[in-house]
């Protein structure tokens, strides 16, 4: 389940392509990607500076609506 829900969020952000290249360092669930900081995300193998700023903004965002939930 974990999984589908990365998934679903990185293609709602834009950013599908990523599933496979997380899931490759065994980042499978949205908790482990809020745990990662942007030097994080990149040793996982997100290159792209940008992509990187994306991912964290909108994880930031899903951990508030989920506190606020």
């Amino acid at each position: 389940m974990d999984r589908e829900a990365l998934d679903a969020f990185l293609s709602s952000v834009g950013l599908a392509q990523y599933g496979a290249t997380l899931a490759a360092q065994e980042i499978t669930a949205l908790r482990e990607l809020e745990l990662l900081d942007d030097r994080g995300l990149e040793a996982a193998g997100l290159a792209v500076l940008g992509h990187r700023l994306r991912i964290r903004a909108h994880v930031t965002e899903a951990a508030a609506a989920a506190a606020r939930a």
